[in-house]
């Protein structure tokens, strides 16, 4: 076909030869049938198109077969993306890639004029070996499928081969091939056999993580376990497991890694801290686990290695420059770690930082106890002894600390470039991403930018002001960043003004404005202590205060200024005996030494000294012992009589005089000049502020507290209070984590003061409830809760029942009520006859489920409602109630409780009433029920006062749906389960219940889940095969509902957790009914229907034939 004429075997033009090419490639990529003539045509073809056209013809051959090939492989891409399980994921690839790579080996065989072209090699005869080697196309195929395929599905590939390899270490069966195939496939697209990158920077080190990963979890908890002599057999035992292992699953060449790898079965403490899984083992408790292990080690002597874990476990300092710069090699270790090895996998990226963020958030090394007042109150309120709250990380202090030396004249700042700095800063500022409490950094930074920029302390000022545009950058709240940017526009403000005041009093001679250098800060940007400290400056200084105000208000009218001398500094000349020096020293430091100014050799008392400076007493003795015991001074400036060895000790009486033989050393040698900074850390706080900043920290997280609430309510105007405390927490987060305690309260707060209410529609509330808190001031509460005697009980019983064991725990008295008049009221679902029989049932179940839940009896009052209601003195009240009812108060009362029917029955509308009485009739202060009495209770509310009768507190436990999704009752029997429902009952009714994917609303199994696992058990553990992801735990409920909804958590798995804690809670009920007594009280109280309801036919005609003959009697007399 392409030989139609010599010319056009001669000058072949790529245009003209490709149509026909094209089918063939096409076929050998698919691995269809290709003819011996059209193979052999294709050998022409190729060649006389790579010698005869000269326009580009071998570049365009090469640009086509690498769009087809791209084709081929964006189909079989698609073919196996489709594929989300495992293991057929896997199985898709390996035979896409099998499939690909035995065409890599023949494809390229036509095309070897090709290469030769492009290479512009002369023809040559090669072996078949190096031509598959060095083959253009064989490379363009690799590279395709490098590109298109593999780069985008080689973590699901690793992620889903180490799975497999994770299952074979615990013990199951699976098809070794899958992994080895991918295996091969990574090797197979190396360059050649010797250069293996491809395959050691992925499949290789994939591996090896994941096996540490593996034993990073394992070895902990086999050594605490068994010990240590046995976790030693045991580590020896897996290592040689993992040998074997390696040789199945990796090339033969990196087995020695492997070996090398298993250093981690030592389980030395270094390692276990350093490893991401075991970060939230501290590294102190994990010490103290293993010391307590290994009292066997310790008899063999074996010293050296406790030796080296008790080294390994002091590495956390409490030096803060080295605990932060060791945080940052954690992180920046681990950061490396899962780039390198996992290529910023998500999973490993999200693991990093869960333990990270527990790191840095942990108590155990650095504490910050924070105090706060009770009740919501306030800076300026009234205030009884502080409260202790839990204690937080004293990190994000730390953290700004570290900050300030970077950003301060310091050493450690000296010492670094200003690139070096800038690297360290922006390290600093990914770590607080991982802190909660970012309030306590704010804080602590803002201080020490306060005292760098009155101080004129900084490094560079450019980096100052950068590190405020990096805090914006992470999301640091827009009003904190706000005030650090009004803070330099002020200092800016501030030069400018003390210019033009230089100025202005230049023609005044003997004026200290040269001297002086003023800054006029604004109140709300600038960090301050609570109060302003009094006072006597010296003399000169006096002087030019007023003219500063005057100054100022003829510039600025109607602004106040306040001076805050704590917060201020100047120069002195000391002269002494020896030499003269310039001493940097605070305002009150100078107020103090101006003393002496006129009488230098003076002894002058505390007392004196307290009433020439005007000092509180604190802050005086504070500098006076700067200036008696200043750390860095040999010789000090003032002396005291007699010496002390803490400022608490100076009394009214201690003599201070001024040292006249001081002088500075330097090199070891007397200066009669120098300078010397006294300032230290005293500047910009008192000791009272002191004291008060951590407490202040907790107001503020009060008032932050308030505000976000406010803020959500005006918004949404009507809010749940789970949803509330949701939008709370994303307002908040950014700077602190209000707990929940805090939350609570604030809310309380702003409820009292009128801010918001309760939503009087909201059935979940409590009624009555200032009485209820009355009540607690005084003594312990007294309750009930009742039960009709109808329908068999159910599984949703627990919901009350856990709630009357925690009344217990309370110390309040509970009284069960077996309301069996109420159950002949309820539209006769209970018979007279069998009113008896199942009061007595539900008395002996009701009892068996308190008991499996653990309940004492001896705490509990059980009643019998006929035992008071048949009384006179109750039968009266109820014809007194029924003169005051209307029959549409009482209709409604019952509506959710009492089966309504379009005529009802007079005993149904005397249900709320007798309920209402209850109350009264059992002495009791508060009555318990499910949501759906809260009519009745309402009803009570209204109608007994009008009897002479007091309110009670009425307090309401959720009603758990049913099966069916709508409320579980006794009387719908594929809604609810019963009590003494077989395993394989509550298996059956389970797998018809409605549980719809990611449907959360009127779900029963997950309000199973909410009201009665987690209050009884603490936690959810679905024990689902490996196969399926292996077992689940979860630890509080919002997580479990939050899994559901995304569907991450099947119904199938939820419902099987749920059925093993409803057979755990029955199981006791059962062993206990097996009693023959007991299963013939059930027999009794609830007759099969059939016994009951079933007529013979020959009866019924028997009985209508007898009936026929009385009448024809009748009629003959």
């Amino acid at each position: 076909m392409l030989k139609q004429s010599p010319r056009k075997q001669e000058k072949g033009s790529f245009e003209e030869y490709w149509p026909q090419m094209r089918p063939v490639i096409l076929k050998l990529l698919q691995q269809e049938p290709v003819s011996r003539s059209e193979w052999q045509d294709l050998f022409w073809a190729v060649h006389t198109v790579c010698l005869w056209d000269d326009k580009g013809g071998p570049s365009k051959l090469h640009a086509a077969l690498k769009e087809d090939i791209l084709e081929f492989i964006h189909k079989a891409q698609a073919n196996v993306m489709s594929h989300q399980e495992d293991q057929a994921l896997l199985k898709a690839y390996i035979a896409a890639w099998r499939k690909f790579f035995i065409q890599c080996n023949y494809l390229p065989l036509p095309f070897h004029q090709l290469e030769f072209s492009l290479t512009n090699k002369n023809t040559g005869t090669t072996t078949k070996k190096s031509q598959n080697e060095e083959s253009i196309v064989r490379k363009l195929m690799h590279d395709s499928w490098n590109a298109s395929i593999f780069s985008n599905i080689k973590h699901r590939l690793q992620n889903s081969a180490m799975k497999l390899v994770h299952l074979e270490r615990n013990g199951e069966a699976f098809d070794s091939q899958l992994v080895i195939g991918v295996r091969e496939s990574y090797v197979n697209l190396c360059s050649s056999q010797n250069d293996k990158q491809i395959y050691r920077e992925n499949f290789e080190k994939a591996y090896l993580e994941a096996t540490e990963s593996c034993y990073r979890t394992k070895a902990p908890e086999y050594l605490e376990a068994n010990g240590v002599q046995n976790y030693m057999i045991w580590a020896d035992l897996k290592l040689k497991e993992e040998e074997q292992r390696a040789a199945k699953y990796l090339e033969l060449a990196s087995l020695p890694a492997v070996s090398s790898l298993f250093y981690l079965l030592d389980l030395t403490i270094e390692y276990l801290q350093l490893s991401d899984c075991c970060v939230k083992v501290l590294v102190t408790e994990f010490k103290d686990l293993i010391l307590a292990e290994c009292p066997g080690m310790i008899k063999e002597n074996e010293t050296e290695r406790l030796a080296d874990m008790m080294a390994a476990a002091d590495i956390i300092t409490q030096d803060s420059e080295k605990y932060v710069e060791q945080l940052l090699d954690l992180f920046r270790r681990f950061s490396r770690l899962v780039k390198e090895a996992f290529l910023d996998d998500p999973r490993f990226l999200t693991a990093r930082d869960k333990a990270f963020k527990r790191v840095v958030n942990d108590t155990s090394v650095f504490k910050l106890e924070l105090t706060a007042k009770p009740k919501g109150q306030v800076t300026g309120q009234p205030c009884s002894v502080p409260t202790k709250l839990q204690p937080e990380s004293r990190c994000p202090e730390l953290l700004a600390n570290y900050c300030d030396m970077l950003l301060r004249k310091t050493p450690l700042s000296r010492k670094l470039t200003s690139d070096e700095i800038e690297t360290k800063l922006k390290e600093v500022l990914l770590v607080l991403k991982y802190v909660q409490n970012k309030d306590v950094f704010m804080r602590y930074h803002k201080a020490h930018l306060t005292r760098r920029l009155i101080l004129d302390s900084s490094a560079d000022n450019e980096k100052e002001e950068n590190m405020v545009e990096w805090l914006r950058d992470v999301g640091m709240p827009a009003d904190y960043v706000n005030k650090l940017a009004r803070m330099f526009q002020d200092i800016k403000v501030s030069e400018d003004l003390n210019q033009q005041f230089k100025n202005a009093q230049r023609s005044n001679e003997g004026s200290l404005s040269d001297s002086i250098n003023i800054k006029i800060l604004n109140a709300g940007a600038w960090a301050r202590g609570s109060e302003r400290v009094q006072v006597s400056l010296p003399l000169e200084l006096e002087d030019v205060i007023p003219e500063v105000e005057e100054f100022y208000r003829r510039k600025h009218s109607g602004r106040k200024l306040q001076w805050y001398h704590h917060m201020s500094n100047g120069t002195i000349t000391f002269c002494s005996s020896v030499g003269r020096y310039d001493l940097d020293v605070t305002t009150f430091q100078m107020a103090t030494l101006f003393t002496w100014n006129e009488r230098p050799h003076d002894k002058i008392s505390f007392e004196n000294l307290k009433l020439a400076t005007e000092l509180p007493d604190a802050e005086l003795r504070r500098t006076l012992w700067s200036l008696v015991a200043f750390p860095k001074l040999k010789r000090q400036i003032l002396l005291c009589e007699p010496e002390v060895k803490n400022p608490k000790d100076f009394t009214d009486s201690t003599l201070f005089y001024v040292n006249d033989d001081f002088y500075i050393v330097k090199n070891g040698k007397p200066q009669k000049r120098g300078k010397l900074n006294l300032i230290g850390r005293l500047q910009l706080s008192t000791e009272k502020s002191k004291e008060e900043d951590n407490e202040s920290i907790v107001q503020l997280r009060i008032l932050r507290t308030q505000e976000a609430i406010v803020k959500i309510m005006k918004m949404r105007k009507r809010i749940t209070n789970a949803q509330l405390q949701t939008e709370l927490v994303e307002i908040l987060k950014n700077m602190f984590l209000p707990s929940k305690k805090m939350i609570k309260e604030q809310i309380e707060w702003l409820i009292e003061h009128k801010y918001m209410r309760r939503d009087e529609e909201n059935i979940g509330e409590v009624l009555g409830e200032d009485r209820l808190k009355e009540i607690l001031a005084t003594r312990d509460v007294s309750l009930y809760w009742g039960t009709a005697t109808t329908g068999k009980p159910h599984i949703a019983y627990f919901v009350p029942m856990s709630k009357i064991a925690d009344f217990l725990k309370c110390g309040c008295e509970v009284k069960i009520l077996f309301a069996d008049l109420h159950a002949y009221l309820d539209n006769m679902k209970a018979p007279w006859e069998l009113l008896k029989l199942r009061t007595e049932y539900y008395e002996q179940v009701i009892k068996a489920m308190l008991e499996s839940i653990g309940v004492p009896l001896d705490k509990l009052i059980f009643v019998h409602g006929s035992d008071y209601q048949l009384s006179k003195e109750f039968t009266l009240d109820v014809y007194r109630l029924t003169t005051l009812t209307t029959e549409h108060d009482a209709k409604k009362a019952g509506a959710e409780v009492v089966k309504q029917i379009e005529h009802p029955l007079i005993s149904s509308l005397l249900y709320p009433g007798l309920q209402a009485l209850d109350e009264e009739y059992l002495k009791v202060d508060a009555q318990f029920g499910g949501v759906d009495q809260r009519k009745i209770f309402t009803f009570a509310e209204k109608y007994l006062p009008q009897l002479g009768y007091s309110k009670r507190i009425h307090l309401m436990n959720p009603m758990v749906p049913g099966l069916t999704g709508s409320k579980m009752s006794s009387s719908e029997e594929e809604s609810k389960i019963d009590i003494l429902d077989t395993p394989e009952m509550v298996k059956r009714k389970m797998k018809k219940a409605f549980c719809e994917p990611g449907n959360i609303t009127d779900n029963g199994v997950l309000a199973f889940v909410k009201y009665v696992i987690f209050p009884l058990f603490g936690q959810f553990k679905i024990n689902r095969s490996d196969k399926h992801g292996g077992p689940l735990l979860f630890v509080d409920y919002d997580a479990v509902e939050t899994e559901f909804k995304e569907e991450k958590l099947h119904p199938g798995d939820l419902k099987l957790g749920v059925e093993s804690y409803i057979n755990e809670l029955l199981n006791p009920i059962r062993e206990k009914f097996k009693d023959p007594k007991l299963q013939s009280l059930v027999e009794s109280a609830y007759p099969q229907p059939s016994k009951a309801k079933k007529t013979p036919k020959s009866a019924k005609a028997k009985k209508e034939k007898v009936v026929k003959t009385v009448e024809a009697e009748a009629t003959a007399k």
